[in-house]
């Protein structure tokens, strides 16, 4: 009895609480995700929205760092960019992620394949097409006119598969984001034409200040594409368009995503 007064005692003084509740899953604080249907793809994404620290408080405008690959990546860069934006790093961002609504139906990786990569080998050469249509065409609408964005400030960041779909934006909307950060991109799976663009990358089509950041581990044996896509655009003296690399030493295709990621977000959005 004297057990039992002992715990119902301590239950209610709150010095026990693994007892007193359950606290249910962890959740990041100032996200939120909703569906979205999609035209020009013809099926749904799940989309999520990370909100900077302060965004309620405050009347401005934020860049907007679109994110492949959310549904494994999207906890890590969220609080990625709050952290070094607390540091003075980079700017406050709203993270948007375009993710899958997974519902076992279908692999992730086909969902992948379908949309990052512009490669007969997936037999869905048309796709990369598609979504960046999605993108442009029906989510940046929509997310301007949810959330004060800055319409000049946009970002959009992939890795591995997604990574090479990054350069293919990098290509395709050069008038749509100012800053690419393309994490271990999936180079071997793209055509050889695609990643040389000795046309479709011009003075004329890089009309504003613009980076594009490219990362790879030594392990992953990539580094040498990486470095000569970048030769190829750094002869081309592009003005307003600023190539950065990053080698990460031993790091294959998985451990490089932490530093690149990183690195990423500050050489893309620092002075």
């Amino acid at each position: 009895m004297k057990k039992l007064l002992l715990v119902i005692f301590l239950l209610i003084s709150g010095v026990m609480p693994a007892l007193a509740q359950d606290g249910g899953p962890a959740t990041l604080p100032n996200t939120e995700t909703f569906i979205m249907e999609s035209e020009n793809v013809g099926d749904e994404y799940l989309i999520y929205v990370g909100l900077p620290w302060g965004y309620e408080e405050s009347e401005a405008d934020y860049p907007v760092l679109y994110l492949l690959d959310p549904n494994f990546l999207f906890g890590t860069v969220l609080e990625q960019s709050r952290l070094n934006a607390n540091l003075g790093g980079i700017p406050q961002v709203i993270v948007v992620g375009i993710g899958y609504n997974l519902d076992g139906s279908r692999p992730l990786q086909e969902y992948r394949g379908r949309d990052y990569i512009p490669n007969n080998d997936f037999n869905n050469a048309a796709g990369t097409d598609d979504f960046l249509a999605f993108i442009t065409q029906e989510l940046i609408p929509r997310i301007d006119a949810t959330y004060r964005t800055n319409p000049d400030e946009r970002a959009i960041m992939g890795y591995s598969f997604s990574g090479a779909f990054t350069l293919f934006a990098f290509v395709k909307a050069t008038d749509t984001f100012n800053r690419y950060i393309a994490i271990s991109p999936s180079m071997p799976w793209l055509p050889l034409e695609f990643i040389q663009y000795e046309h479709d990358i011009t003075p004329s089509t890089v009309s504003r200040p613009t980076v594009l950041f490219m990362s790879a581990g030594t392990a992953e044996g990539t580094t040498p594409s990486i470095q000569t896509y970048a030769g190829i655009l750094e002869r081309k003296e592009i003005p307003d368009l600023t190539v950065k690399t990053v080698e990460i030493e031993d790091a294959n295709h998985f451990s490089a995503f932490g530093i690149g990621m990183v690195r990423g977000l500050i050489a893309a959005y620092g002075e």
